[in-house]
């Protein structure tokens, strides 16, 4: 009898053991933890981001064109993205020159700008440089700018005495006479009018200050010594203005040309042309050329998300 007593104690003691022996995963109080469900395990959610392969509502071809893809062209101009820059190099616009009497020639051809998908021209240009080949000394130019919906003025600052065969480069801050608060969205024919001076007196001062008074009540400055106006024919009313305040100096380049609205997107893509003008008598002749640069871009027509 006492074998059976023995042999019972012995199971009871063992299924204590076994009851009292911790399991995988319980806690150190004996509590079993709860599996996560199988389907939450080694998932977290991520936002979305450029580069995931997935276009998102944030995203557009702007942002991200390696999930949207690229972003529709205009294919006459640049692309907006980084335009506002002055170009490193631009070439010759030859139809554009104004060689002594002889007008420039502006192209109407159609450029097909509809079937190419773009929107309006986006320009900058600005007079570059002052060549004296002959009759130098210091200069500085009064240019105006019109689409005949807006309309532009700048006057450069003045050159140093330049002697024949001198250039004079301008700063693009000081010389900029179209687009000089920034990319201008053209439409229309754009003219252009050239004045500019031999420096015989102080008149320089007094020109900037009545461009900037005739300016100051319905237009905005911009870029060191330009203003931007929202009607067409402003900016000549201003120009006027200071032209009249230089009758002190010497006017000696004086030219108007206006360019073909079909020819502004070649404008886009960095440009330059020549005003040449001389005079005088046989014993003081003077020969002055500027040279004009211009760049932008153009938007597409449709761009999609």
């Amino acid at each position: 009898m006492s074998k059976v007593y023995v042999a019972a104690g012995a199971l009871l003691f063992a299924a204590c053991a076994v009851a009292e022996e911790p399991r995988f995963g319980d806690s150190p109080g004996n509590h079993p933890v709860q599996d996560e469900p199988p389907s939450a395990l080694g998932q977290t959610t991520r936002a979305p981001r450029c580069g995931d392969q997935t276009c998102d509502a944030t995203e557009s071809c702007t942002t991200c064109p390696t999930d949207c893809g690229q972003c529709p062209k205009c294919a006459l101009a640049p692309s907006c993205t980084s335009a506002v820059s002055v170009p490193a190099s631009t070439a010759h616009q030859t139809n554009l020159d104004i060689k002594e009497d002889s007008p420039s020639k502006s192209s109407s051809k159609d450029t097909g700008a509809a079937a190419a998908g773009c929107l309006d021209a986006q320009l900058r240009m600005r007079v570059k440089k002052l060549k004296v080949s002959k009759g130098g000394g210091e200069g500085y130019c009064v240019v105006t700018a019109s689409d005949g919906v807006s309309s532009e003025v700048a006057m450069t600052s003045k050159t140093r005495n330049l002697g024949k065969g001198d250039e004079h480069y301008f700063d693009p801050n000081g010389s900029m006479f179209w687009g000089a608060g920034g990319l201008r969205a053209t439409m229309n024919n754009l003219t252009i009018t050239y004045n500019c001076f031999r420096v015989k007196s102080d008149a320089w001062s007094k020109v900037f200050n009545a461009i900037a008074d005739a300016a100051g009540e319905v237009g905005t400055q911009a870029g060191d010594y330009g203003w931007a106006f929202g009607l067409g024919e402003v900016a000549a009313s201003a120009a006027a203005a200071g032209i009249k305040a230089a009758s002190g100096d010497e006017l000696r380049l004086n030219a108007q040309q206006t360019i073909h609205r079909n020819e502004l997107f070649s404008l886009t893509n960095g440009k330059y042309w020549t005003i040449k003008k001389d005079g005088g008598d046989l014993f003081n002749p003077w020969e002055w050329e500027l040279t004009v640069e211009s760049w932008g871009c153009a938007d597409a027509t449709s761009i999609p998300r």
